[in-house]
């Protein structure tokens, strides 16, 4: 039988990104200790492309005979939503929460008065919705002369009235009903007013178009005692500039268009402000921090909570997962090994490590390709599954009971044994490459998820088949080691001479280790595995990446 390379999810895995060449650097980054974001991504490639010449050198192997292990697949598609949700943050409550509202804030007189009139303070509700009338009781220069007003109501009952003395230019007069009122400077005509109106059952709404230093129908109407001035804050440690002249759409599409990853938006509805992360996951963060414009405060951003995203269902809770709720609390074994589920802690990803991780003798996972779980045992040995207490096996589509693997022999032979040795050569080249220099900035995170997801790869493979873990040098036995932990790092160590032997004693083992796949046998070997891992990779660097982020650099999805 002829094999045709890797299958699995990741197979298309060196079209996600595609870099053109970069300009050289300049002598200023040439000295930074630091690997930047796009450098990193740039190994992360470099990966990608041995690992696709690797998965070429796995086509040239013959097996014949046959041998399979004891394995058990879900009857029907689980229907499980696979679809990420992003972390947000939101507005802690409405942004300008006043229940009651007035306007305008700079009423304009009928007559010939000169002297701007200004309207402030928070309406307590006390005359209803009606219109206020200001009128001149007594003429005069503001601050030069005495002025009064009277205050009426729309029924024409006063309700309040208004003296100003020698020097009280722009000096607030508060009303009983809790408006402040003030006169500039200018000529106050006997007998003219303005008008304001009020409203005990229409709340105040925020201009997201009105400048900062503005007030008025030109203001953003921020609830009052909270404004914004020029100065800066920090999303996902991205500096936010803000000027006084700004207004709330220029901020958030400032957020959107910097290196955050964050997009933000106002809901005209709710009236708040929504930040959404652009790369979906349960890792992902909105970080806010360092303000000194008075921008979070404002936004009612401050006091915000995360609100974390999830991956999948398979990622999620059991209780909160409907097609899985005849799953109870209880156990169930495989192969004489107990495991527990706590539905309102256990999600179906952790179960599935929890097996993967026992001495149970099987490799379980969730195929997201045709939504079923899969068990097999490691080797042809029996695979004995009991329901136990949980029903969790008749919730995933399978029937628990015993289960016999077809000991018959299999025999695997390599017809390109040279280009294997160099391809793996080139491979562990790479790996040890994707595991060099420090990321600074806003890509140290994002490097250290990727690192640790691929070490975790590593180290998957080598406890699947091999049954070996821990943190000193892991050898295989076929030329192929995982080195001692390094600041929780692994690489590849290939010896060549020992790899020449294996290929032509330890075909079948070798192969297994290397080109499993997970839809045929149930078992990732360490090319599904990787693949997987730098599929993830390329997605969370393309959220991190943009045409504008550096001259040379492009990304682009191609399937």
């Amino acid at each position: 039988m002829q094999i045709g390379g890797v299958t699995g999810a990741s197979s298309g895995f060196g079209a996600a990104l595609r870099f053109r060449a970069q300009a050289p650097p300049s002598a200023a980054s040439a000295a930074s200790p630091k690997l930047s974001v796009r450098d990193f991504a740039a190994n992360v490639r470099q990966l990608g492309d041995a690992l696709s010449e690797l998965r070429l050198g796995g086509r040239h192997f013959d097996i014949s005979g046959r041998g399979r292990s004891a394995a058990i697949t879900s009857d029907r598609d689980l229907g499980l939503d696979l679809t990420p949700s992003p972390a947000i943050r939101r507005s802690s409550e409405e942004i300008n929460s006043t229940s009651t509202s007035f306007g305008p804030e700079a009423p304009d007189w009928q007559g010939a008065s000169t002297s701007a009139a200004g309207v402030g303070g928070t309406y307590n509700g006390a005359n209803g919705d009606t219109t206020l009338t200001f009128t001149a009781t007594l003429g005069g220069i503001v601050g030069a002369s005495p002025v009064a007003l009277e205050v009426t109501d729309g029924n024409g009952q006063v309700i309040d009235t208004i003296s100003l003395g020698v020097g009280d230019v722009g000096v607030a007069q508060t009303l009983s009903n809790g408006l402040e009122v003030t006169l500039d400077s200018g000529l106050v005509v006997l007998g003219d007013s303005f008008d304001v109106d009020v409203s005990a059952s229409v709340g105040a709404a925020v201009n997201p178009d009105g400048a900062f230093d503005q007030t008025g129908a030109s203001g953003p109407n921020f609830e009052a005692g909270l404004g914004v001035t020029s100065g800066a804050f920090f999303v996902n440690n991205q500096r936010i500039t803000v000027s006084a002249s700004d207004t709330l759409h220029d901020v958030l599409a400032t957020i959107t268009n910097s290196n955050a990853g964050v997009t933000a938006t106002f809901d005209t509805q709710s009236e708040r402000v929504l930040l959404t992360q652009n790369t979906p996951g349960s890792l992902e963060r909105i970080d806010l921090a360092g303000d000194s414009s008075g921008f979070l405060d404002a936004v009612k951003l401050t006091n915000s909570s995360l609100e974390f995203g999830s991956r999948n269902d398979s990622e999620k809770d059991i209780d909160d997962v409907a097609t899985l709720s005849s799953i109870t609390n209880g156990d169930f074994t495989i192969n004489g090994v107990t495991f527990s589920v706590n539905t309102a802690e256990d999600s179906l990803g952790a179960l599935i490590r929890q097996i993967n991780a026992s001495d149970a003798g099987v490799y379980s996972f969730f195929d997201e390709t045709t939504g079923r779980f899969n068990v097999r045992a490691l080797g042809q040995r029996s695979l004995v599954l009991d329901d136990g207490t949980s029903g969790i096996f008749s919730a995933l589509g399978i029937d628990d009971g015993v289960y016999r693997g077809d000991p018959a022999g299999r025999k695997v032979s390599f017809k390109d044994e040279s280009a294997l040795k160099r391809e793996l050569r080139d491979f562990s080249q790479a790996l040890v490459k994707a595991f060099e220099g420090d990321v600074g900035g806003y890509g140290v995170g994002a490097a250290k998820v990727i690192r640790d997801s691929l070490t975790a790869a590593l180290e998957g493979t080598f406890d699947t088949f091999l049954d070996k873990s821990g943190n000193e040098r892991l050898r295989s036995g076929f030329g192929l080691d995982l080195s001692a932990r390094a600041n929780q790092q692994r690489t590849l160590v290939v010896d060549q001479a020992a790899l020449g032997r294996a290929l032509r004693r330890d075909e079948d083992q070798l192969a297994d280790l290397l080109f499993s796949e997970e839809r045929k046998d149930g078992r990732a070997g360490l090319l599904e595995r990787m693949g997987t891992a730098l599929d993830r990779a390329y997605r969370q660097l393309e959220g991190m990446l943009s045409p504008e982020e550096a001259i040379g650099l492009r990304l682009d999805v191609s399937g």
